[in-house]
């Protein structure tokens, strides 16, 4: 090279290996010195990566059992409500006519009972009065397994009778209803309907009120069902993790129908049951702005967290 002495020229090579040499030595100081802490770093790694592999692993197995509990549950409801209809018919066209017959039967020998023989006409006559009462009573099983309501006259009428019902275990309900589509699907009507038995049969047997608030409103997106009572009450996180006062039920059919539960409840103030089920996409067409705006002020004014979908 022009203007380079020799001499530098020949010493470049050495120059290159002793500063190799110098590296190598200096990365071997550091290895022998920190090779614990980088050891140590790396199987810190190696022990986090397998531990969020296996985290990865336990959430997917989760989910499949998750899901396939709640496929489970649905198609158990299903079963459930296919034995029902069958028992309810069972009871209303065998059983109920066979204690109508006997009924009949107890009335012509009552009858026939002559003068002398009065005690036992009483007698028939009393027997004549259970037989009724037994009747009364299969009549009543047969509506709570499978409500022939429901199907032809729809869920305000089906509610509506249920809540009459309750008069007789000495719970007065409060029923009204506003903009419940006349026409709806029958997998939301059963659930709504099922859920009110459910709430009002914990409100005769647990809540000790003798007074209870059942609300039905509607829109074009869906169906909430309010029940209210200022009885005993309960706490709420032991009710939901023992599963009682069937709420793993109403839980599960809400689920079926893609709906939410809400429970607000405290022991001595009393208990606010919400149930709301979504009904996108089947066309009936309702007034939603103002029922929204209802809904609105209902689900602050009772203290609820629902989850609205409607539009704006």
């Amino acid at each position: 090279m022009a203007g380079v002495p020799s001499s530098m020229i020949g010493s470049r090579p050495l120059v290159g290996a002793l500063v190799v040499t110098t590296v190598i030595a200096c990365v071997a100081s550091l290895w022998q010195a920190f090779s614990g802490v980088v050891l140590v770093w790396c199987a810190i790694g190696v022990s986090q990566s397998i531990l969020v592999g296996q985290l990865v692993a336990q959430r997917r197995t989760q989910r499949r059992a998750e899901r396939d509990f709640h496929q489970l549950s649905g198609r158990l409801l299903a079963a459930q409500e296919r034995e029902r209809r069958r028992i309810a018919c069972e009871l209303h066209d065998n059983v109920s006519q066979l204690v109508a017959l006997l009924g009949i039967e107890i009335d012509r020998l009552a009858m026939m009972a002559e003068p002398p023989h009065a005690v036992q006409a009483d007698s028939l006559r009393g027997l004549r009065a259970q037989t009724a009462e037994i009747a009364t009573e299969i009549y009543n099983l047969s509506h709570q397994l499978h409500s022939a309501k429901l199907e032809t006259l729809g869920l305000v009428s089906a509610v509506q009778g249920h809540c009459r019902e309750l008069l007789a275990r000495g719970v007065e309900v409060r029923f009204e209803h506003r903009r419940v589509p006349p026409s709806l699907p029958y997998e939301p009507t059963l659930c709504l309907f099922r859920i009110a038995q459910e709430g009002l049969t914990n409100v005769a047997k647990h809540s000790g009120a003798r007074e209870a608030r059942l609300t039905l409103s509607g829109t074009a997106e869906g169906v909430m069902l309010t029940i209210e009572d200022a009885g005993r009450g309960f706490d709420e996180a032991s009710a939901i993790s023992r599963g009682g006062l069937g709420l793993v039920g109403m839980q599960e059919r809400l689920r079926a129908v893609g709906g939410e539960l809400t429970i607000r409840s405290r022991s001595g103030f009393g208990t606010t049951i919400g149930a709301y089920v979504p009904l996108a996409g089947n066309g009936h067409a309702t007034p939603v702005k103002t029922e929204r705006e209802h809904h609105v002020r209902q689900r602050h004014r009772l203290g609820l967290d629902y989850r609205l979908r409607l539009d704006a």
